[in-house]
C-alpha cells in the first residue's frame, strides 16, 4: 500500500511443480514456465521457485523493493529462485538489487514488459546466501526496547529524504538490502506503517501527526475527539507495533 493506502503491487510466489493450475493463474509465471524445455522443467521441479512481482500502473517503482523484500521470505527452503519483474527493471540490470543478492539477468527469456532473474545456488552456496542475507540483519537489529524511539525516528524523518537516510531504519535496511536509496526507504516505513496492523484511532494517531503533520499531539489529539491519555496511549502502542514491523 502507498500513503494513501492505495494497492501497490504484488507478489506471487509457486512453487516449480507444486501446483500446474496455480502456474497458469499469474500470467508471468504461465509464459516462463511455458517457455522451459521439458527436461529443464522436470529438472528443476521441487528445487525451483518461481516469483512474480508487479507493481500498479504509475507506481513508484521504489516499491519494488519492498515487494521483493517480502517475497525473499519464501527463498530458503530452495535452490533456485526465478524473479520475474517488470520489463524498465532490466534497463540497467547492473544496478538492480537483486544483482547484489547474486541473482544474474536472465538474457534468454526477454518480454516487452517482463524481465527476469535467477539465482542458483548449491547446499554449501545456500547456506553461505542465507548467512549473509538473512542472518546479518540480527547482527545490525537494535535491542527491542529500542525499536519505537527508532520508528518515531523514521516516522519524523519520513518526509525529509536527507534525513531519513541517517536514521536506524535505514541502517535496518542497509542490513537487509545493501543499499538505501532515500526513495526505497521511504516506502518501506510507509510499508512497515501499513502492515505493522493498525486500525482506526490508531492509525490516525500516526497519520495526522507523522504523515500529514496536521498539528501538534495536543491538536490532534482535539482533532480525534481523544482525551489527552488516550491519545498519549493510542501513539505509543502505535509506535511499539510499527518498530516491531521494522525491527522484529
Amino acid at each position: 500500500m502507498d500513503a494513501a493506502g492505495r494497492l501497490s503491487g504484488e507478489a506471487h510466489g509457486i512453487a516449480l511443480g507444486a501446483d500446474a493450475e496455480l502456474e497458469t493463474r499469474v500470467p508471468a509465471i504461465a509464459d516462463y514456465v511455458g517457455s522451459l524445455a521439458e527436461v529443464t522443467r522436470q529438472r528443476w521441479v521441487g528445487s525451483t521457485l518461481l516469483v512474480s512481482v508487479h507493481l500498479v500502473p504509475g507506481m513508484d517503482r521504489a516499491v519494488e523493493g519492498v515487494l521483493l523484500r517480502e517475497a525473499g521470505r519464501f527463498f530458503p527452503p530452495y535452490r533456485q529462485i526465478v524473479i520475474l519483474t517488470d520489463a524498465a527493471a532490466a534497463e540497467a540490470p547492473e544496478g538492480h538489487p537483486l544483482t547484489g543478492l547474486g541473482f544474474r539477468f536472465d538474457h534468454q527469456w526477454i518480454r516487452p514488459n517482463q524481465a527476469a532473474w535467477v539465482l542458483q545456488v548449491g547446499a554449501e552456496g545456500r547456506a553461505e546466501w542465507l548467512r549473509r542475507i538473512a542472518l546479518t540483519p540480527l547482527v545490525a537489529g537494535l535491542p527491542e526496547d529500542q525499536w519505537a524511539a527508532a520508528a518515531k525516528e523514521a516516522l519524523l524523518a519520513v518526509n525529509e529524504p536527507g534525513r531519513l537516510v541517517h536514521t536506524a531504519a535505514a541502517r535496518r535496511y542497509v542490513a537487509l538490502c545493501g543499499q538505501a536509496e532515500p526513495a526505497v526507504l521511504r516506502a518501506w516505513v510507509l510499508d512497515a506503517f501499513h502492515s505493522s496492523g493498525l486500525r482506526g484511532q490508531q492509525a490516525g494517531v500516526v497519520s495526522h501527526y507523522y504523515l500529514d503533520r496536521s498539528g501538534s499531539h495536543e491538536e490532534i489529539a482535539a482533532q480525534l475527539d481523544l482525551p489527552r491519555a488516550t491519545y498519549y496511549r493510542l501513539h505509543k502502542l502505535a509506535l511499539d507495533q510499527i518498530g516491531a514491523a521494522l525491527f522484529g
